[in-house]
């Protein structure tokens, strides 16, 4: 079954003044404050700020050239140290594909109320399958391309099918955008902790220790980001070209054959 595992809209600033940092910038958008941030003293490098709101994990990441608003699933667990050996960590996906739609409408009428200033605008949506075996993972990854760009697949690995096409808004043809879609399988690495049962002899208290757990799946991304324009994009113009990007996921993941429940209007 296929379901989203990350989102995310990204605007590109236009002009000399100031970005506001990802503090302010989550507040503006979740209307919360974040479980944490992080700003770097050297203005080239990003700040990020960190929360939840309801099943996501939200961060807002801003850099000299980009900002980011994030969404991505929560940790089934509390973060921490794990103990238990004997279970594997679970690759978290976006479960409630309905409530994330519904979140990244209200994220774009929220940058729309944010008065952002950006001559480019984008909206990405990774939705991904997992796979015990490569050949697994070809199968349903060959089953979601387009025939005209599908590959005869057997137990390849680390495959990639890029593909953009270039459209335009209909009622908007002055809003050119360029159309990405990618299928690859992908290794995701999900990392767990445990504190050994073994104990030190010297007293001394035992760090956490990390292993990594290794997860096979077939992956599906858009990448819908508006042309680089001279001059600033109008509030109007940037919900437009996002708006238009949303309902163009959730069309075309049905048009594929991901068949993603929810996700769409």
């Amino acid at each position: 079954m296929w379901l989203p595992i990350s989102a995310r809209i990204t605007l590109f600033p236009f002009g000399q003044g100031p970005q506001p940092d990802a503090l302010v910038l989550f507040r503006a958008i979740w209307d919360t404050d974040p479980d944490s941030f992080s700003r770097q003293s050297n203005p080239l490098y990003p700040s990020t700020a960190v929360g939840k709101r309801g099943n996501f994990q939200c961060q807002s990441t801003t850099h000299a050239t980009r900002v980011d608003l994030l969404l991505g699933p929560t940790d089934p667990k509390e973060s921490g140290v794990e103990v238990v050996l004997d279970e594997a960590p679970h690759l978290s996906l976006i479960e409630d594909s309905a409530a994330l739609y519904v979140e990244l409408g209200r994220m774009i009428e929220a940058v729309r109320a944010g008065n952002f200033s950006a001559n480019r605008v984008a909206l990405g949506v990774q939705f991904v399958q997992t796979a015990k075996t490569a050949a697994e993972a070809n199968q349903a990854l060959v089953a979601v391309v387009p025939p005209q760009y599908r590959l005869q697949l057997k137990d390849e690995v680390d495959v990639i099918v890029q593909v953009n096409s270039p459209q335009s808004i209909a009622l908007k043809p002055e809003l050119p955008f360029n159309f990405i879609r990618k299928w690859s399988t992908e290794t995701v690495q999900v990392y767990s902790g445990f504190v050994p049962i073994a104990v030190s002899t010297t007293g001394m208290q035992l760090a956490p220790m990390l292993q990594p757990n290794n997860y096979l799946v077939s992956s599906v991304a858009y990448d819908i980001n508006s042309i680089v324009r001279a001059d600033a994009l109008s509030q109007d113009e940037q919900n437009a070209v996002l708006r238009e990007a949303l309902g163009r996921v959730a069309a075309d993941q049905q048009v594929l054959g991901l068949s993603v429940q929810g996700f769409g209007p």
